[in-house]
């Protein structure tokens, strides 16, 4: 539900001690990446809302992604991606496809 997509996402922002995002280890050089999310499929009405919802606050920075996006993904960075600065916390992927 929306509701438990929005207690899961906000959790990254009331962490205590900030452990997203986290260094990764790639072939190249370390980098820093966000907690890869598949919350598809789980019946979220307006899931572009609540994304917008949960940017608005502030406290949480996060991406959405599809199939079509390769920057982000599990234990993956763009090469930009070097300090902490920018990368996101959360990264939802396919989360628009609800239902």
């Amino acid at each position: 539900t929306g509701l438990g997509a929005a207690i899961i996402v906000s959790a990254f922002g009331a962490a205590r001690e900030a452990c997203y995002p986290f260094r990764i280890s790639s072939k190249h050089n370390a980098r820093f990446c966000g907690c890869w999310l598949r919350l598809e499929r789980n019946d979220v009405e307006a899931p572009e809302a609540l994304v917008t919802a949960i940017r608005n606050r502030g406290d949480i920075n996060l991406v959405e992604t599809s199939w079509v996006q390769a920057d982000w993904g599990p234990e993956r960075s763009p090469a930009w991606a070097t300090t902490e600065s920018g990368v996101p916390q959360v990264i939802l992927h396919l989360f628009s496809s609800q239902g």
